[in-house]
């Protein structure tokens, strides 16, 4: 089979080649919050870091949607682009409002003189939707450099099936947040939903991403 950009404008590759750079930003991101889920005592510190990653991955999508607008890129393919770039950075923004979130949740306990033990142990599955991540991070950037379709398609499958695996982790999640209301004040369990809800979101959104590039290479190859 041939490579899917053989005979194909260049500006395509180079774009999939530009995306290589929001997924730096996404792991860049996915670093940070993993630290923050660990109960570290900088929360504040590392939520800053996360500001400025979400600042200057803002600055590297405006270059590529102005490269866009001047570029030859086919004009079936721009919807789904563009649709491409706001989904990375919707991971970016939600692991933002993920350390804000917990920052804000932190600053409660202590106010409270509340243990943070239950929650960090919460957190350290939380953790597992953000290795999830990571490994859809790197079938990603697969895909990205990817020149067959089979490849496209191996890959996409497998984040689905993190996808299944994920959901399985957050029900139970979700199950046991139920079980413990009546013993949880209510923001304790209004925050664990809400983080759990948010990991799920990544989760969601990787796996668009994954069908916008099927959607794009199947556009490139007709």
């Amino acid at each position: 089979m041939p490579g899917i950009f053989k005979n194909k404008i260049k500006n395509e590759r180079s774009l999939f080649n530009e995306m290589m750079k929001l997924t730096e930003y996404e792991e860049k991101a996915s670093v940070i919050i993993k630290r923050i889920l660990s109960c570290p005592k900088n929360i504040i510190s590392e939520k800053e870091k996360l500001k400025d990653v979400e600042r200057e991955m803002d600055e590297v999508i405006f270059e590529i949607k102005l490269s866009i607008v001047e570029g030859a890129i086919n004009p079936s393919l721009i919807d789904n682009i563009l649709n491409l770039i706001e989904k990375f950075d919707d991971n970016v923004d939600t692991i933002y409002f993920m350390s804000r979130e917990i920052n804000r949740y932190f600053l409660y306990l202590n106010s409270n003189y509340r243990d943070t033990e239950g929650i960090c142990a919460f957190y350290s599955i939380i953790n597992k939707m953000i290795d999830a991540h990571m490994e859809n991070i790197n079938l990603i950037r697969k895909m990205l450099s990817s020149e067959m379709e089979s490849e496209f398609v191996v890959n996409w499958t497998r984040i689905i099936k993190i996808e299944e695996e994920m959901d399985d982790l957050k029900d139970n999640l979700l199950d046991e947040i139920y079980e413990k209301a009546n013993r949880l004040d209510y923001l304790t369990y209004l925050h664990s939903v809400e983080i759990i809800h948010k990991g799920d979101d990544i989760i969601d959104t990787d796996r668009d991403i994954s069908e916008l590039l099927i959607n794009i290479v199947e556009t490139i190859i007709k």
